[in-house]
């Protein structure tokens, strides 16, 4: 099968990209048994997963490289992320230090969320499958990600594992 995007890496970034791509046949790679690993670790499991801050003050906490960050922040505003989580059954609490969390403190509904609306919008995921190479098929103009048990064909590649 030919999907029209891939994505190799399963946490936070990925399953957010996954679940942003709108009419196409997506599929999730995670190299790890499940996907959101350390999402489920985040704020020692209680997920602080953004701030109340007014964006332009958050942004000067970076100094100059705030800038870099200011063209997404304002796209998708700390707002934005409450709103999103509170649509999908996750409601939020404001600390007196501006960070935000689930009102259960629980992260691992901040992932539920994240791996329901994938699901809602036909997202594949695959775990316990880590990209070993890619390459780019010129004459069929495909990426082909293999894995150690299979390959993988897509129009377009998304790589959000962090790191290295």
């Amino acid at each position: 099968m030919i999907y029209d995007v891939i994505i190799v890496g399963g946490g936070a970034a990925g399953l957010f990209t996954a679940l942003s791509i709108k009419n196409k046949n997506v599929l999730l790679l995670e190299k790890n048994p499940g996907v959101g690993k350390k999402l489920i670790l985040s704020g020692a499991g209680q997920c602080n997963y953004t701030n109340n801050c007014n964006l332009n003050e958050f942004l000067k906490k970076y100094g100059d490289r705030g800038r870099f960050l200011k063209s997404a922040l304002y796209k998708f505003t700390n707002k934005d992320s409450m709103e999103f989580f509170k649509d999908n059954g996750v409601m939020s609490i404001v600390r007196d230090d501006d960070k935000v969390f689930p009102s259960s403190f629980k992260s691992s509904q901040i992932l539920d969320a994240l791996v329901m609306c994938c699901k809602k919008n036909g997202v594949e995921i695959i775990c316990n499958s880590p990209a070993k190479k890619v390459t780019y098929d010129e004459s069929n103009e495909l990426f082909i990600i293999k894995s150690k048990k299979t390959s993988y064909a897509c129009k377009y590649l998304i790589i959000t594992t962090g790191g290295k």
